[in-house]
């Protein structure tokens, strides 16, 4: 990266990301849907599962994240050969992981989902689906290990192939294991998670399949060179990925936080919350696309030494990011009947979701600023300050929930105002450090 990118260049990397995306969340969208014809309970069971199993896979985009920095900043600096070695050192690492998650959770899901699933039967339904799910671990962790060399790279194109022949696969499959169709037998949630299982496999398989025709990123990036474990990469990989592991484990523990908070509630306002979820997944996938993206230029650009190009590309990004995101917010506002009623046919969730989903859709009012400055300074090269910046604000975070939601028991809408405090609070803190810091000191050249 010699130059601050364009708007079509930024786009161009982010939008095979956003498609790929948004696949996956049309998929997710089906999985509730087909969960809702289940009833209320299915939906409740799987949705809690999938916030519970979004924790744990965090650990591997954490380290997918720390590979995306480690190739763009050495694909910036022209070391090519440097990058063949971080992709096996990652897989090295990354592959045992998965096997580690695949024996916690088959073992042990039922004793962690004990402590925020407090109904029998909902803890029971999301205890099957993360047994299921188990089995896909290794796959999802070396999945993640080649997205973040193509992401490094700026070569997207190829996950949204991998991720839309995921959601395709896992649409299809739900239909037949769901409902038992093509004779099949009907398995209910149970067929819903081996669906997914089954996708994940066929995304690393297109990923591997490209890899094979495209023989050139093979030579190039000396991708198949045997080479000796080189304990200072490892170390290099897991420094930067560790403090990201902490800082998703704490964000995403605190969202485990606010559900289960939101179960005692009720079932009805969970299945609303579990719709929420879904929608605001969907809404900002462009958001957290262009902030991956943010991170690719600013690793190129830190890797090529073009370090005043860095902030013009950043808001570049970010005034990108409004246009799609305000755009989406208003749309889901006008339409959002229709739009609630793909994912539930409850009357009950359908009309009573408009105050919450507006104290959801106000977040949209900061999330492109605070999401991009955010993940553009991991870039930098040094993944502690998120990580210290991420702690303050969960803080912030955690007093709000504990206080309107667990001691005032405030109605849905005041709970679902704790996504602005968040993102508000990230805001400042990240406008802190670009413009009172002097941030060009901490950046790590991770190259040399």
């Amino acid at each position: 990266m010699e130059r601050i990118p364009s708007y079509k260049e930024i786009f161009q990397i982010a939008l095979p990301i956003m498609l790929g995306g948004i696949s996956e969340t049309i998929s997710a969208i089906v999985d509730t849907a087909f969960m809702g014809k289940l009833g209320t309970l299915a939906i409740d069971g799987m949705g809690m599962a999938n916030i519970f199993l979004l924790v744990i896979i965090m650990i591997g985009w954490s380290f997918s994240r720390s590979i995306q920095i480690l190739v763009s900043q050495n694909f910036g600096a022209e070391n090519y050969a440097n990058i063949g070695s971080i992709v096996q050192h990652s897989i090295a690492v990354l592959f045992p992981i998965g096997i580690l998650l695949f024996g916690v959770l088959y073992w042990s899901n039922s004793y962690f989902l004990s402590f925020i699933i407090s109904n029998h039967s909902i803890h029971h339904i999301a205890s099957e689906v993360c047994t299921i799910r188990s089995y896909g671990m290794p796959i999802v962790m070396l999945t993640l290990a080649l997205s973040g060399f193509f992401t490094g790279l700026g070569k997207t194109k190829i996950l949204l192939f991998s991720q839309g022949a995921a959601a395709i696969s896992n649409i299809i499959l739900n239909y037949v294991l769901v409902f038992g169709k093509l004779g099949m037998p009907a398995m209910g949630y149970q067929g819903s998670a081996t669906a997914t299982v089954i996708s994940e496999g066929i995304a690393l398989i297109v990923l591997l399949g490209y890899l094979a025709y495209q023989s050139e990123f093979i030579v190039r990036y000396e991708l198949i060179i045997r080479r000796k474990l080189s304990l200072h990469l490892v170390r290099e990989i897991m420094r930067l990925a560790a403090p990201m592991v902490v800082l998703h484990a704490f964000s995403l523990g605190s969202w485990v936080y606010f559900f289960s908070l939101i179960e005692k509630m009720g079932e009805k306002e969970l299945a609303i919350s579990m719709v929420l979820k879904q929608l605001f997944s969907a809404i900002t996938i462009p958001g957290f696309c262009l902030a991956s993206t943010a991170n690719t230029i600013v690793g190129q650009l830190v890797g090529s030494r073009k370090i005043d190009h860095i902030m013009p590309s950043i808001w570049k990004v970010v005034k990108l990011n409004y246009a799609i995101l305000l755009s989406l917010a208003l749309l889901t506002y006008i339409f959002r009947y229709p739009i609630v009623s793909l994912f539930t046919t409850d009357l009950a969730v359908i009309n009573e979701i408009s105050m919450p989903l507006i104290a959801l859709l106000l977040a949209y009012l900061v999330i492109p600023a605070s999401n991009v400055l955010f993940n553009s300074i991991s870039a930098l090269g040094s993944t502690k300050i998120p990580l210290y910046i991420e702690t303050i604000n969960l803080l912030f975070y955690l007093l709000y929930m504990f206080v309107f939601i667990h001691i005032l028991k405030s109605s849905l809408f005041i709970a679902w105002l704790a996504e602005i405090e968040y993102w508000i609070f990230l805001l400042i803190f990240c406008c802190l450090y670009f413009y009172k810091m002097d941030w060009k000191k901490n950046i790590i050249y991770l190259d040399e």
